[in-house]
C-alpha cells in the first residue's frame, strides 16, 4: 500500500511541483504545491517508519530532514513552512509516545523526540533570520533606488529650468520679426525624442499634443507655441517651464523637458488623461465630492507658496482631474521670486488691461476676471499668495454651492468704480470650519484671508 501511495500520489506531486517552478505563469501555485508536497512527504515517511519498518529512528530522521528542507531549502515564509511541518511532526510525536514501552526505551523516546523538536526550532529561527535579512536588503535597495531617482529627477528639473532661460533668450532673438511658426501633425518627430500621437487641444497661441517618448514608449503631453509669437509670449512660456520644473509635487503637473524645434519652443509635461475641473460643472454643488478635490488644490497651493510661487491664474480650467488626484497646471503668468513677470496679451477668458497708456509693468494686469482678487486692479506684478486664496475661495464657493459668489466679478466692479457686493452666504450643508475659511478667502481685506496650509488642514479634517 505504501509503495502504491508513493507511486500514485507522491511522485506525480513532486514532479508537478518541479514543473511548476519552471513555468513563470504558474509560479503562484508553487508555494501551495510545495507546502502540500512537504506535508504529504513527511506524513508518508512517519507512517513508513512506524507502521511498515517498525523503526521509530527512521521516522525521526525523516522528520529532521524534511523539516530542514521546509525551513531552509524551499522559498517558504516562516509561518507557511511551520504549517507544512506541524502535521507530520505532531504525528511522529504521537506515534512515538504510543510506542513507548513497546520496544522504545526512555532514552530512545527522549532522543527520537528531541531531535525533531530541535530541528523545528533551529529551522524556524534560521528561516526568520533569512527573511528579516531579505526584507532589510529589499528595503535598502528600494531606498537606494528612490534616492537615485530623486537625484536624477532633481538634476533633470534643474537642467529644464536652466535650459528654458537659455532657449527663451535665443528664441527671442530669432523671433524679433514675429513670424508665424509651423504646426505639428501626428507622426511628426521632435528633436529625435518625441513622436506626435494626436492633438489634444489648440488655442490662439499654442497647441497641446499627446506624444510618445521614443526612448521608452512613455506617453507625455507636449505644449508648443504656434502662430505669430512675440517676446511676451516667449517669456510666459519660459516661465511656465521654469516653474513647472522647479518642484515635484503630486498635485502639480510635472515638466520633464523643454526645447526648440522647427515648430517653435516646446515643453513636455506628464500626460493627465482626465478632464479639467471646468468640465465637471454639473457636479458643482455636491459637497462630499468637492471637499477632497479642494483639499488637494489647497495642498498644491501650500507647496507653491512655500517656494515663493504665486499662480495668479487659478481657475477650474487650470485644474486637471486625474482619477482621484487633482493637478494644478498652466504657470504661464505665475510669479517666481527670482523671475520678474511680464504682461501677457493672452486670449480667451484671460484679462489683460492697462489702466493708463503710460502705465509701467507694475500696473499691468492679467488673469481671469471671475477669479481675480480685487486688489489686482493695482497690477498683477505685486500679487501676493492672498490673491491665490481669493481665486481658491471663488472655486471653492462654486464647487460647494453650484453658483457664483458674486453677481459680477469684483475686479470689474472696482475698475468701473462700483461698490463691491458681499458674497452670498454659503449653504448650511458645508462644514462650519470650511464655511468660515471660504468666506474669509473672499474677504476684500487681504489680511483676513487664511493661508493655503490653513485651508488644506481644515479641508482634511472635514
Amino acid at each position: 500500500a505504501l509503495t502504491a501511495w508513493i507511486a500514485i500520489v507522491m511522485l506525480p506531486l513532486i514532479i508537478a511541483t518541479l514543473l511548476v517552478s519552471y513555468r513563470p505563469k504558474l509560479r503562484r501555485w508553487l508555494g501551495p504545491m510545495t507546502t502540500v508536497a512537504l506535508t504529504l512527504a513527511g506524513l508518508t515517511c512517519v507512517a513508513g517508519g512506524f507502521w511498515v519498518m517498525g523503526r521509530p529512528e527512521m521516522s525521526a530522521a525523516a522528520v529532521v530532514m524534511i523539516t530542514q528542507f521546509a525551513f531552509t531549502i524551499f522559498p517558504l515564509r516562516a509561518l507557511v513552512a511551520l504549517g507544512a511541518v506541524l502535521p507530520f511532526f505532531a504525528m511522529h510525536e504521537v506515534l512515538l509516545f504510543r510506542a513507548y514501552g513497546d520496544g522504545v526505551t526512555s532514552i530512545s523516546l527522549i532522543l527520537y523526540s528531541l531531535g525533531p523538536l530541535l530541528s523545528l526550532f533551529s529551522g524556524l529561527l534560521a528561516n526568520m533570520s533569512t527573511e528579516r535579512g531579505a526584507r532589510e536588503r529589499f528595503r535598502q535597495g528600494k531606498i537606494i533606488e528612490t534616492q537615485r531617482r530623486t537625484i536624477a529627477r532633481e538634476r533633470a528639473r534643474a537642467d529644464v529650468a536652466e535650459r528654458s532661460r537659455e532657449l527663451s533668450e535665443a528664441l527671442m532673438r530669432l523671433t524679433e520679426s514675429g513670424g508665424p511658426l509651423a504646426r505639428l501633425v501626428p507622426g511628426d518627430v521632435i528633436d529625435d525624442k518625441f513622436r506626435v500621437v494626436k492633438t489634444l487641444g489648440r488655442g490662439g497661441m499654442g497647441e497641446v499634443h499627446e506624444v510618445e517618448q521614443l526612448a521608452d514608449g512613455k506617453h507625455l503631453a507636449l505644449k508648443v507655441l504656434t502662430g505669430t509669437i512675440d517676446r511676451e509670449a516667449l517669456m510666459r512660456f519660459a516661465r511656465e517651464a521654469r516653474i513647472g520644473a522647479s518642484f515635484d509635487h503630486p498635485n502639480v503637473v510635472e515638466v520633464v523637458e523643454v526645447g526648440v524645434a522647427p515648430a517653435g519652443m516646446y515643453l513636455v509635461m506628464e500626460l493627465v488623461n482626465g478632464p479639467p475641473l471646468a468640465a465637471r460643472r454639473e457636479r458643482f454643488g455636491e459637497v462630499a465630492w468637492a471637499l477632497p478635490i479642494l483639499a488637494q488644490i489647497a495642498e498644491a497651493l501650500a507647496s507653491m507658496h512655500g517656494r515663493g510661487i504665486v499662480h495668479r491664474d487659478l481657475k477650474p480650467a487650470n485644474i486637471l482631474l486625474d482619477g482621484t488626484t487633482q493637478k494644478v497646471t498652466d504657470f504661464g503668468i505665475a510669479s517666481l521670486s527670482d523671475l520678474p513677470p511680464e504682461p501677457v496679451d493672452a486670449r480667451g477668458d484671460t484679462l489683460v488691461t492697462d489702466r493708463d497708456p503710460g502705465l509701467t509693468q507694475t500696473g499691468a494686469m492679467f488673469g481671469t476676471p471671475l477669479y481675480m482678487a480685487p486688489e489686482l486692479t493695482a497690477g498683477s506684478r505685486t500679487a501676493k499668495p492672498a490673491a491665490d486664496l481669493w481665486s481658491f475661495g471663488v472655486i471653492a464657493y462654486e464647487m460647494l454651492t453650484g453658483s457664483n459668489p458674486f453677481p459680477e466679478p469684483p475686479i470689474l466692479a472696482r475698475l468701473a468704480g462700483r461698490t463691491l457686493e458681499a458674497p452670498r452666504a454659503l449653504d448650511a450643508a458645508v462644514p462650519p470650519e470650511v464655511r468660515d475659511l471660504v468666506e474669509r478667502c473672499l474677504s476684500v481685506d487681504m489680511a483676513r484671508r487664511p493661508s493655503a496650509q490653513e485651508m488644506r488642514d481644515a479641508l482634511m479634517r472635514a
